[in-house]
């Protein structure tokens, strides 16, 4: 009788080591591979809602398509890239969730930063534009990289030739798709990206700061690749 109730005490503990390592594992890949966010603004809705929790792979580099995080430099070490000061961000940064251990600025770089999501569009050697062009009388803007349109699930209109055509197409897209799929912006010339850069556009085109104001991303300056999302 002895004997079986050290048995049944070895298997409870082997239980609980067992789970407890698990536990350990799986936390341990979470927090050095996968990094807890908190998003703060709307820059990236709807695909992201302020206040929604999400992870980082901090081992992946970014794509064309995917969604990333990086750091945004207010004071940079190097006199050609100074960039605005941090206040001119508004709310397009990130709250840390948690403390986010061995989570460093490249060391080229000085003084404050933010963290800042948005949507990769274009990579070193690809052109983007955001090009004014007319859809069944109406004056919208669309996304193209290397000459070619992207397909994206959304529409933007010229700021610049806001008619009643337009307006009237903008409903009713809004009233088919949602009006949170419209937004109104300026066309951008097109432009390419350096070698070592990356272009990122917010997925609110109407309310986000992203390329089309501080320009291409350096690439060492990606914490990783959104996932959860």
């Amino acid at each position: 009788m002895r004997k079986r109730s050290l048995q049944i005490i070895a298997i409870v503990a082997l239980c609980v080591v067992t789970v407890a390592v698990v536990f350990l594992g799986v936390t341990t890949v979470r927090f050095m591979w996968f990094r807890p966010l908190v998003v703060s603004g709307g820059s990236m809705s709807p695909t992201l809602k302020d206040g929604q929790l999400i992870y980082v792979n901090t081992t992946q580099k970014p794509q064309v398509g995917d969604v990333a995080c990086f750091f945004l430099v207010t004071d940079q070490l190097r006199e050609d890239e100074k960039l605005p000061s941090a206040e001119y961000y508004g709310g397009n940064g990130f709250a840390r969730s948690m403390p986010i251990w061995g989570l460093k600025i490249p060391e080229k770089y000085s003084g404050g930063y933010s963290i800042l999501v948005k949507r990769v569009v274009a990579l070193g050697g690809d052109t983007v534009e955001l090009r004014a062009e007319q859809a069944e009388g109406a004056n919208l803007v669309r996304l193209y990289r290397n000459g070619t349109a992207v397909e994206e699930d959304l529409l933007m209109l010229n700021k610049n030739e806001l008619d009643d055509a337009t307006t009237a197409y903008a409903q009713a897209y809004a009233e088919a798709h949602g009006s949170e799929k419209v937004y109104t912006v300026y066309p951008v010339s097109a432009t390419k990206v350096a070698e070592g850069r990356v272009y990122v556009l917010g997925d609110n085109r109407g309310s986000s700061t992203d390329s089309r104001f501080f320009g291409a991303i350096d690439a060492g300056l990606f914490v990783g690749v959104v996932r959860g999302q």
